[in-house]
């Protein structure tokens, strides 16, 4: 009898042993995935996300797809945007490099005269990007945010610099509204999506 209990015993032992040794290969695993990706991050910038000069929130519903919303100063007045990112996320966490592309409504150019604050003024229209979200030394607590736009503009932007040259005497070259825009800003992070544990069978 004490022969059996003895077997019992040994048997018991090595089953908690084996399962610690697997639930601590799991945890390395998770460890071992790096830094979740972020669920809600604020930044500041500048750049049409931005709304010029200003700040953005941006909130993502899953891993890779975000809205966002940003305000700020164009230079001149008031301006904003809003809209959708989407992020290239390899597994669930976060890598040094993200690229992503967006989409976004808001202000997409200004035309700023010096000499004549009165007749400057923003406009407004859908906008494409394209960017690289970077984290420093793989930092847990931010990243920086880089955007090349496509302003889909409408002729109203060149026709009102071309009415600023004709009925007002007011040189302003069409040539300074740029086809394309940059953007460069700093995201904090506030919450951050989980990572699902990997359970790996060991042999």
């Amino acid at each position: 009898m004490r022969k059996y209990i003895l077997i019992a015993l040994i048997l018991t032992v090595s089953a908690c042993v084996h399962a610690q040794d697997s639930a601590s290969f799991t945890m390395q695993e998770i460890s071992a995935d790096t830094i979740p990706v972020d669920k809600l991050s604020v930044g500041v910038g500048g750049g049409y996300e931005f709304g010029g000069l200003g700040a953005n929130v941006i909130y993502y519903f899953t891993k890779a797809l975000g809205v966002f919303a940003g305000a700020g100063y164009p230079l001149t007045g008031f301006g904003y945007n809003a809209g959708a990112k989407l992020r290239i996320v390899v597994d669930q966490s976060a890598g040094t490099f993200m690229p992503y592309v967006m989409v976004m409504y808001g202000y997409n150019a200004t035309i700023i005269v010096p000499s004549f604050p009165e007749k400057n003024k923003i406009f407004y229209g859908l906008s494409v990007g394209a960017g690289v979200d970077y984290r420093p030394g793989n930092s847990k607590f931010g990243y920086l945010s880089a955007t090349v736009y496509l302003p889909i503009r409408s002729t109203a932007v060149k026709d009102y610099a071309e009415n600023l040259n004709y009925f007002y005497g007011i040189p302003y070259a069409t040539n300074r509204i740029f086809p394309l825009s940059l953007s460069l800003g700093y995201k904090f992070i506030f919450l951050r999506h989980k990572i699902t544990p990997v359970k790996i069978e060991l042999p």
